[in-house]
């Protein structure tokens, strides 16, 4: 599965699913990038905590990029479409969905097997 964004520019850059690994290590890199970007909505005073953030985000996306070359191109403005389609190519909702059902039937499982003793 690809997905095809029109950048700014006009450029078609073309997004793939990421490896196992790299699903890794973007998952950290997500969650660090929404940290720094929230950080001055929570009271956050370090002024390169955007920059350290949109980095991040930069990171997650090169992996998605079939032509990597295309990087340079994408805009502040692309971004939002950008890692939207990041999300789809990669399934993110069902990946989370996924792993909602398991937590539930863990709990469940864990609930009956304390209801039994």
């Amino acid at each position: 599965m690809t997905e095809t964004v029109t950048l700014t520019d006009g450029t078609d850059v073309v997004l793939v699913p990421w490896t196992l690994d790299e699903a890794i290590q973007n998952a950290a890199l997500m969650r660090a990038a929404v940290e720094r970007l929230t950080a001055p909505l929570r009271g956050g005073t370090d002024d390169s905590a955007t920059e350290q953030g949109l980095e991040q985000l930069r990171q997650v996306i090169v992996p998605s990029l079939q032509d990597p070359a295309h990087a340079p191109r994408i805009a502040l403005t692309d971004l939002g479409p950008v890692l939207d389609a990041v999300a789809r190519v990669n399934r993110l909702d069902r990946l989370l969905g996924t792993a909602m059902k398991l937590h539930l039937r863990f709990v469940q499982a864990r609930a009956l097997a304390t209801a039994d003793v």
